[in-house]
């Protein structure tokens, strides 16, 4: 287990240290997330948390610091998408690793922790000299991390990932502020999603022509399932969604629709999309409410 001993495992029961585990869990999760988003902000932002965590972070059992334990979960983060990969038969560009890496780092690193994280990558016999307790070598696991999950074939769309990033920053951030595991929202059902695109849309609209089946879906309906998802952990409840956020929502997931079927956009948005497909109309069972007639079966 990367290291840590038996008075690691015996230091979990010490108040107050699952708790900051979990908020760390989060920050690594975090990370990926902004670079597999470009977003450098966000990826700034979870560095300074890092760093200004309190002083407790630094007092884990087994001499196990901060930027240790963020990167560790980095690290199985990395390894569980190299075994996706493997499992599924996709091939990764190992020879592409290095390249790939130091792109991320230039493009999002924060300045001041830039150059020496891509030093890392370019000479990675140093790293047994950091100890594993830099925000430099947390950089480059998040780049490497990010970039595996960019690997075309890996999901069927990125947002597909994306999703699952979210649902367990969901988790883990819920068991950082003490909410029962049974209260946190961290999965969101294909049927709830479904419930959502008819609300958005108030009608079948989009929703008619998809298939209930996932194993039916086209990288288009995948990405917009993923979507839709993403907004139902923060949002739980639809009537919640703003009308600036409807709005915003209804016009992304048109798009990608559009862009499916190759028809023109005045104003285009890059799609996460690495393959498009033509949605599928097929026959569904839809739930029906109160009042809503009976629709013929197609």
């Amino acid at each position: 287990m990367h290291g840590i001993d038996e008075e690691f495992l015996r230091g979990l029961n010490e108040p107050g240290v699952m708790d900051r585990m979990a908020r760390m869990h989060g920050w690594a999760l975090r990370g990926v997330l902004a670079m597999v988003d470009d977003d450098a902000p966000a990826l700034a932002q979870v560095i300074a948390d890092i760093k200004a965590f309190d002083a407790e972070a630094d007092q884990l059992p087994g001499g196990v610091n901060r930027w240790m334990f963020v990167g560790m979960r980095v690290s199985d983060l990395g390894k569980e998408l190299q075994r996706m990969a493997q499992d599924s038969g996709v091939y990764v560009p190992l020879e592409s690793a290095v390249p790939g890496t130091v792109a991320i780092l230039e493009r999002l690193a924060p300045p001041d922790r830039r150059e020496a994280a891509v030093e890392l990558v370019l000479h990675q016999e140093r790293i047994a000299a950091q100890g594993g307790r830099t925000a430099e070598l947390v950089l480059f696991q998040m780049a490497l991390t990010a970039w595996l999950a960019r690997i075309p074939g890996l999901a069927p769309v990125l947002e597909v990932l994306r999703l699952e990033l979210r649902s367990r920053i969901a988790d883990v951030e819920g068991e950082a502020a003490g909410i029962p595991r049974a209260e946190r929202i961290t999965r969101i059902s294909d049927a709830d999603a479904f419930d959502f695109l008819e609300w958005l849309f108030d009608g079948p609209g989009i929703a008619d022509v998809m298939s209930r089946d996932p194993a039916d879906w086209s990288a288009a309906e995948h990405q917009v399932i993923s979507i839709v998802k993403q907004h139902l952990l923060e949002t739980p409840v639809p009537e919640s969604t703003t009308p600036e956020q409807k709005k915003a929502m209804l016009a992304r997931l048109i798009q990608i629709f559009q862009a499916a079927v190759g028809t023109p956009v005045a104003t285009a948005s890059p799609v996460d999309t690495r393959t498009t497909g033509r949605p599928r109309p097929s026959a569904r069972n839809t739930k029906r409410r109160p009042g809503d007639k009976k629709r013929k079966r197609r």
